[in-house]
């Protein structure tokens, strides 16, 4: 039950830190903020490096690769949620189909039972995400794909998470590392992945000075950096196909921020920049509600195992 708590934490962690992001940084470059990002991230668990183990070859490799991928999907982020003017509650709910990859990336990968209620759980969440997404459901496939374009990058941002905490679990479960071996080697490698992104631009856009408020900056890292070891931490003791569905209740934060700030203000008399207020048609309307009920009922689903349908 305590792990179970700590990985319900880790959704209001990471929400912070998307709406501190969004408020405050929106006219940040984004390819400063995720070098910036990656190396502060790096500073702060920098003290621990001396616990890491030595990893194999092998290992080495492959965590390299994920933290390359992991690096340009984050450059991809920023760009959907400081750049589109999209609100949270539109882009968070499509990051959670990261939490079907997962289950079905457990099943092939790590050998962990997906039940036909995951699945259609699974199912309903992309439906769900989707739904939310639709601004103008009577827009052209043209109109639809230029107005959502910030939501192919928040796609690949999900598929890049799922990868990263499958291979999170599948390192654990090699039984000859722990969990902060394994997070410093990946932010290491996300890093020197991302610098390597950068360094090729003739204009070497990762100035710290193009990083729009340093402070509200600085800190949404250190909860990212918390809400990180907090997952791996809770990976070590729960099969990542318990701890997903329990994360995958992440964007009902956002939806419920979303409608708490726009009733109080809250981002504004902070002095942040909240996202520009949209006149939906009733229709769209209507399926955002349809879009919250379907992510309710798959997440749900998503937690009944084998056998217990």
């Amino acid at each position: 039950m305590v792990y179970i708590v700590l990985m319900f934490l880790t959704g209001p962690l990471s929400l912070a830190v998307h709406v501190l992001d969004r408020s405050w940084n929106s006219k940040s470059d984004v390819y400063a903020m995720s070098l910036w990002s990656s190396l502060f991230q790096f500073i702060l668990i920098a003290p621990f490096i001396g616990a890491a183990k030595v990893v194999s070859p092998g290992i080495t490799i492959l965590l390299f690769a994920v933290g390359a991928l992991s690096a340009y999907a984050r450059t991809r982020w920023f760009v959907a949620l400081s750049h589109s003017g999209d609100s949270l509650s539109r882009l968070v709910p499509l990051t959670r189909t990261s939490s079907f990859i997962v289950l079905v990336l457990a099943a092939l990968v790590l050998g962990e039972g997906i039940s036909p209620a995951a699945a259609i759980g699974g199912a309903l969440m992309i439906l769900g995400g989707l739904f939310i997404s639709l601004e103008n459901p009577y827009a052209t496939f043209k109109e639809f794909v230029t107005m959502n374009l910030s939501l192919v990058f928040v796609v690949f941002f999900a598929l890049a998470r799922a990868v990263n905490n499958v291979t999170y679990k599948w390192v654990l479960n090699q039984g000859s590392y722990d969990f902060y071996t394994i997070y410093i080697y990946l932010k290491l490698f996300e890093f020197l992945a991302i610098a390597a992104i950068i360094a090729p631009s003739a204009r070497l856009r990762g100035g710290f000075t193009r990083i729009e408020h340093k402070p509200v900056f600085l800190v949404a890292r250190i909860l990212q950096t918390a809400s990180g070891l907090l997952f791996i931490y809770v990976l070590a003791h729960l099969n990542i196909s318990t701890a997903e569905p329990i994360a995958a209740i992440g964007p009902l934060f956002a939806v419920a921020w979303e409608w708490l700030d726009h009733r109080l203000g809250i981002i504004a008399s902070l002095g942040g920049n909240p996202p520009r207020s949209r006149q939906l048609v009733p229709l769209a309307w209507m399926l955002r509600i349809a879009g919250t009920v379907c992510i309710i009922l798959g997440f749900l689903l998503l937690e009944k195992k084998p056998g217990g349908m």
